[in-house]
């Protein structure tokens, strides 16, 4: 559980890291933006008279951390990876991994997390009867994350997903 809650502080310390540069970019992009209406102007000016008048220098942005970058990136590419996986896919990963009431509650979860709103064929009723015998488990909430840890749900995925005042 400590692996989950550091990789999930990570990602939290990356997005603030991104947050912030982007806090530090916006008045320069207003400036730069006006910038651009004045080098606009100038080009037409410049046209117009057959001049060369020099174009305003822009402003750098500060550039976000890569480590942070990178760190995004590969949690959004397991969220996609996530996202992939069949019906049939999660099927098997969650019997080969779990039994009992675990099985039915993670099955619960992986189904309203990417099927809950499929209807008709798309449906997955396979996972009926671990849905409706969910309803009465209680687990506590770090089984749930583990779980949903080791299934491939990204750190700070599976503790968000998990409320805090479930047992």
């Amino acid at each position: 559980m400590k692996k989950i809650q550091r990789e999930a502080e990570e990602f939290k310390a990356a997005r603030k890291k991104i947050h912030n540069i982007h806090k530090k970019n916006r008045p320069l992009r207003t400036k730069n933006a006006e910038i651009r209406i004045k080098n606009t102007e100038i080009s037409k000016r410049n046209k117009e008279n057959n001049t060369q008048e020099p174009l305003l220098p822009y402003y750098e942005y500060h550039q976000k951390p890569q480590d942070a970058v990178d760190l995004l990136q590969d949690q959004k590419k397991q969220c996609e990876a996530l996202s992939k996986r069949t019906e049939v896919d999660w099927l098997n990963l969650i019997r080969q991994n779990f039994s009992g009431q675990i099985r039915s509650k993670i099955a619960c979860i992986i189904f309203w997390d990417y099927a809950g709103n499929k209807i008709g064929k798309e449906r997955w009723h396979s996972f009926d009867q671990y849905v409706s015998a969910a309803k009465n488990i209680d687990i506590h909430k770090n089984i749930k994350i583990q779980a949903l840890y080791d299934l491939g749900y990204p750190a700070h995925t599976a503790l968000n997903r998990i409320p805090v005042s479930t047992t």
